[in-house]
């Protein structure tokens, strides 16, 4: 009985001895945890905004990564050029009738010149409307038609397009609200650097879906006209001279021949009178030069 006292006993003092162990090591990790806690308070939040960041743009590269869902071919995007070249005789009629046709359809003229014997039309109409048009020109009757159209598409650039610009978009909701969480110069300066960035490539992308609309909405077609020149002959026929008439022209060949005879004549005695001034000098120039031929010849003898 004594001996089951004495176990007990020992039971008792050896679990109260291991409660007074936990709570002092209970005791001694809060106020470890409150000491880290407060030297770590200032690191955590640039630690937080940095992990902001990277989240974001850890988001936006899943969400360009992701794979995107297949185009059904009602939603194509598909840019139209056209080109056109034909003759007509009345030039200006059918430049006139072109350029108020393209008005009709819901179109414009971007550029248009006129000139001589042809000229050029450039009109952006709507692509719906691009086959009734093709259809107008072959009713203005030209002559030595010739027609070209070139298509591009563009459905994946243009989707890809939108799918970057919702996700830059999103991003830069994610980058505003990580700079209101922004405590200091430096953390607010990184972030509107990245805004900054961010709106650069919307600015982009959206100017280049801008284009896209256009070109896709309006077709592009160039109609070039050359006039139709008629050459006009004249019909030559035979033409009979009189014996009156051939004898005149016979008397009048005489005289103009017997005058230019007389103009020769007269203008040889004009220049010799003109000369006889001038007649010693050329005497002495030529009895100097034979002389002077006379004493070589001698020297060349010996």
């Amino acid at each position: 009985m004594k001996k089951i006292f004495a176990f007990i006993l020992c039971i008792v003092m050896i679990a109260a001895a291991s409660s007074c162990s936990s709570k002092k090591s209970v005791s001694t990790s809060k106020a470890n945890s409150a000491t880290s806690q407060s030297a770590n308070k200032g690191a955590g939040v640039e630690s937080k905004l940095a992990s902001d960041v990277a989240k974001t743009e850890a988001d936006s590269d899943a969400k360009d990564s992701a794979p995107k869902p297949e185009m059904i071919s009602d939603s194509r995007k598909v840019i139209y050029n056209a080109s056109i070249t034909f003759d007509v005789r009345d030039l200006n009629k059918t430049y006139d009738s072109i350029i108020s046709k393209a008005g009709e359809m819901g179109g414009f003229v971007s550029h248009s010149s006129i000139g001589g014997n042809s000229s050029t039309i450039v009109v952006r109409i709507p692509s719906s409307q691009m086959e009734y048009f093709m259809k107008y020109i072959d009713t203005l009757g030209g002559q030595n038609k010739e027609s070209s159209i070139d298509t591009e598409d563009v459905t994946g650039k243009y989707y890809d397009a939108q799918s970057n610009l919702r996700n830059l978009k999103a991003q830069e909701e994610q980058y505003l609200a990580i700079l209101k969480k922004a405590n200091t110069i430096e953390e607010i300066m990184k972030v509107q650097n990245e805004i900054y960035r961010v709106r650069e490539e919307i600015e982009t992308l959206q100017g280049r879906i801008n284009m896209w609309d256009n070109l896709i909405d309006l077709c592009t077609i160039t109609i070039r006209i050359n006039k139709i020149v008629d050459i006009k002959t004249k019909d030559v026929g035979i033409s009979y001279i009189t014996w009156a008439e051939f004898t005149k022209a016979m008397s009048n060949g005489f005289k103009s021949t017997l005058n230019f005879i007389i103009r020769l004549i007269s203008n040889l005695s004009i220049l010799l009178v003109s000369i006889i001034p001038l007649l010693p000098f050329i005497g002495a120039a030529v009895w100097l030069f034979l002389k002077y031929k006379n004493k070589i010849n001698i020297i060349k003898r010996k």
